[in-house]
C-alpha cells in the first residue's frame, strides 16, 4: 500500500471519528447549543460552538490513534498556540484517545504562550508540549466545561 493511500486512510478515520464524536457532543449539549465547522478549513480552531446564534467558544479536537496514557503531556503546534491567542472567544483544546474513549481537554489561557518551544523531530515544525496536569479529564467533565462557558448551567 502507498504512503499517499495510507495517510487518506487515517485522514479519513480521523473526520469519521471526529464526526461521530461532535454528534454525541451536539445531542448531549441541547437543542440551545450549535456546533458548526469554521469556515476556513486552515483555522487553528475545527469548531464554533454557538448558544442561540451567539457565537461562545471555538473547540479543536484531535483524536489519536495511540495510547495517551503513556505520554505525560500533549504535542500542539506553536503557530497554533499563536493564532489562538488572538481569537476573542474562550478555547477549548481537546484529544481524544480512540482506544481507551478518554476525553483530556484544555482550556486555552494566554500562559500557554509561555511554554517553552521545541523543534518537532523529522520536520522544522515548532511545537510546545501541554503537561497533562494541565489539563482536565472525561468527557463529563468536558460537557460542564462548555455548559459553564456558554452559561447554561443551572
Amino acid at each position: 500500500m502507498s504512503k499517499k493511500l495510507l495517510n487518506l486512510s487515517v485522514f479519513e478515520m480521523g473526520l469519521r471519528d471526529e464526526l461521530k464524536f461532535l454528534l454525541k457532543l451536539q445531542n448531549d449539549l441541547g437543542e440551545h447549543i450549535s456546533i458548526e465547522k469554521t469556515p476556513d478549513k486552515y483555522d487553528s480552531l475545527d469548531y464554533i460552538i454557538r448558544r442561540d446564534d451567539k457565537i461562545m467558544l471555538y473547540i479543536e479536537i484531535k483524536h489519536r490513534y495511540i495510547e495517551l496514557d503513556g505520554f505525560d503531556s500533549f504535542m500542539i503546534g506553536r503557530v497554533k498556540i499563536e493564532r489562538i491567542s488572538l481569537v476573542e472567544n474562550n478555547s477549548i483544546l481537546v484529544w481524544v484517545d480512540t482506544n481507551s474513549n478518554k476525553v483530556y481537554f484544555k482550556h486555552y489561557t494566554k500562559d500557554l504562550l509561555d511554554l517553552k518551544t521545541y523543534f518537532e523531530r523529522n520536520s522544522q515544525k515548532m511545537v510546545s508540549y501541554i503537561h497533562k496536569s494541565l489539563c482536565s479529564v472525561g468527557y463529563e467533565e468536558l460537557l460542564v466545561e462548555i455548559q459553564s462557558l456558554c452559561s447554561i448551567i443551572s
